[in-house]
């Protein structure tokens, strides 16, 4: 096993659905990954449609176990991920995000290059409310990446008017996301894993500046996934929401573990060593 994939999830089922067929695709070798939903007491149809993909990937679905009083943060199964995982090397992604088929392997081999911790990125592309209504009228089954076949597709989202289209974001040299990204499991828990907050937010917000201060080297992969859209506001509130309800701050982390000492449960394991 080369690679294991941990995605943290609650209440996605319709996006997961996509996202993981297109993992099914992947033109890495299946016995060579392994993919691991960590759930966060979804209340919606997640379960049965992870079940679905029990003959096509190596699964494995988990449930956190514990008290809960809202929106955990997405390092919360990320840690447990990490518990579970069996690879040398772990890609971390999110329920909505949609994979070109060569990804795992792109976002894999490169490691084995360095001597030294590296932390590998993808470049998110997000949806539009509009591509996002009519993604499935084009046969992106086939190829993930014929989503940019959509007229919708090319006119991006808008921040302080600034179009983020697939060409803007390609073009980036620098785009150090927390959204889909690998590590070595033993380098990544040497760092400490991630910080857990208590408020919903799309990653650890200090990893980066851990990353910072330890020297390890970011790495940018010129692939370019498509991150669904699971909301209708606009680029600019969006922006907003992130800084104000969902990023937190040093300041206002709370224990790790607090609401649930780690706790889990397998519910299923289709993991074929």
């Amino acid at each position: 096993m080369k690679l294991s994939v941990i995605v943290s999830t609650f209440n996605r089922a319709d996006l997961l659905n996509r996202t993981l067929f297109t993992y099914s695709k992947q033109s890495m070798p299946k016995d060579d990954y392994e993919v691991i939903i960590i759930d966060d007491q979804s209340t919606d149809d997640t379960e049965s449609v992870i079940n679905s993909f029990k003959d096509k990937l190596n699964l494995i679905y988990a449930r956190i176990k514990g008290k809960k009083e809202g929106f955990r943060a997405q390092s919360v199964g990320w840690n447990i991920g990490l518990k579970i995982a069996l690879s040398e090397v772990c890609l971390f992604s999110h329920p909505e995000i949609m994979m070109p088929y060569k990804a795992f392997k792109e976002m894999c081999e490169p490691h084995q290059s360095y001597d030294t911790p590296v932390f590998l990125t993808m470049k998110p592309y997000f949806l539009s409310m509009a591509a996002q209504e009519k993604i499935d009228q084009i046969d992106w089954k086939d190829d993930a990446d014929k989503i940019k076949e959509l007229k919708e597709f090319s006119a991006g989202w808008n921040y302080k008017d600034q179009a983020f289209t697939s060409e803007y974001m390609e073009k980036l040299e620098k785009w150090h996301s927390n959204t889909t990204f690998s590590m070595k499991r033993l380098d990544l828990i040497g760092i400490g894993g991630f910080d857990e907050f208590d408020r919903w937010g799309p990653d650890d917000a200090s990893l980066r500046d851990r990353r910072k201060r330890l020297h390890i080297k970011s790495v940018i992969s010129p692939l370019l996934n498509y991150h669904q859209n699971h909301d209708s506001r606009s680029g600019d509130v969006r922006k907003m929401d992130f800084k104000t309800k969902w990023y937190p701050f040093a300041s206002s982390a709370k224990l790790r573990m607090k609401d649930h000492s780690g706790e889990y449960e397998i519910v299923f394991s289709y993991r074929r060593v």
